[in-house]
């Protein structure tokens, strides 16, 4: 045997033990039969390769089918799997004439394609509404509908109307409109002939009112509320901590008109109010500090009923101390209980008052 035949037979033998032909049985090669050996050992691995590929190459690629159907199974809703192409595509020749499982890149081929989107589910929601967000605009409505319009307030006013009603409304400024800043010289003034209150916030209920404010509303509005506020800073002192609690109901009821206009005038002039300069020395005169009897303590329902009223006043007069407008429908009830309610009989029955009655739809 030439040195070509005996490479030759070497390489078949290694091939022959790389694919378990041989197992474990021991080979020689003898110089006398080398020819006859060759032969033999061609046959063979021959019919090895034709047994490997439609048996043990279909074999596996069936359990990787299994395999993979399995994982599509378990992997539910994370993962969707295209099931590879069945084991007969085995004996397909590429268009290279390469039988695709003996072709080393025929791999590619097999691998499946996973998607770790799910499919589109079925879902309750209607048709058209799934993954659908509410505007801006329609998730503010929808805010304010819930968390402004309670069901056991509901007679009292139409909670899609609440911010156009009398006793909350506010207007805008016009475009181009530039208020001028507060004066805290007027503020602190001590002049003695001061307006009472009263003639401010008639002024100031007539300009809220309107659907916008122009220049000159802007000026007499800031007029107004300086005004107001250095008439009440004049006449305001402490009043007695043992006091009924229907003139509680008058005093607290007073301090809620006068902060209720003034903190509108904040919400529309901003800055132009200069608060830090003025304001926590201004709201340390509304004293609230009132001795009153338990709610229902007296047996009496007009005394009770001014008993709640006060307590509810005191609450939203907290708010408004911070510069803040209590909520829209907390505002409107608390001026309905002064000036509409039956039971009143404090001094917001009188008739300079009649202008909030008209408001209130009570005159």
């Amino acid at each position: 045997m030439d040195e070509v035949e005996l490479s030759i037979v070497e390489g078949c033998l290694e091939l022959e033990e790389e694919m378990g032909i041989l197992g474990e049985r021991a080979i020689s090669i003898s110089e006398g039969d080398s020819s006859s050996r060759i032969a033999e050992l061609v046959s063979m691995l021959s019919a090895a390769a034709k047994e490997s590929m439609q048996g043990g190459l279909g074999a596996d690629l069936q359990a990787h089918e299994q395999n993979q159907r399995s994982f599509e199974s378990r992997g539910g809703e994370q993962a969707s799997v295209q099931a590879p192409s069945s084991p007969a595509s085995v004996g397909r020749r590429g268009p290279s004439g390469a039988i695709p499982a003996l072709d080393p890149d025929s791999w590619m081929d097999e691998i499946p394609s996973i998607n770790f989107y799910p499919e589109e589910q079925e879902s309750d929601m209607p048709a058209g509404d799934a993954g659908e967000l509410p505007s801006t605009d329609e998730a503010s409505a929808s805010h304010s509908s819930n968390s402004e319009c309670p069901g056991d307030l509901s007679d009292l006013v139409r909670c899609m109307d609440i911010r156009h009603h009398p006793y909350v409304h506010l207007p805008v400024l016009e475009r181009g409109v530039v208020p001028r800043h507060i004066e805290i010289s007027t503020l602190v003034s001590r002049r003695p002939r001061l307006v009472k209150p009263h003639a401010h916030l008639l002024t100031l209920r007539t300009l809220f009112a309107k659907k916008s404010l122009n220049q000159q509303d802007a000026d007499l509005l800031v007029n107004a509320v300086e005004l107001l506020v250095a008439t009440y800073w004049l006449m305001a002192k402490p009043p007695k901590r043992h006091t009924p609690p229907i003139t509680v109901v008058e005093i607290l009821g007073r301090y809620l008109m006068i902060l209720d206009s003034i903190v509108c005038a904040i919400q529309l002039l901003g800055e132009h109010m200069q608060l830090p300069l003025w304001w926590d020395n201004f709201t340390a005169n509304f004293d609230m500090n009132f001795s009153l009897p338990a709610s229902g303590s007296t047996g009496k329902e007009l005394t009770d009923f001014h008993i709640d009223l006060a307590r509810r006043l005191i609450a939203a007069l907290n708010i408004y101390k911070s510069g803040m407008r209590p909520p829209l429908l907390e505002v409107i009830a608390l001026k309905t209980l002064l000036f509409c309610s039956p039971l009143g009989r404090h001094q917001f029955k009188r008739r300079k008052w009649d202008p909030w009655r008209k408001d209130g739809g009570c005159s």
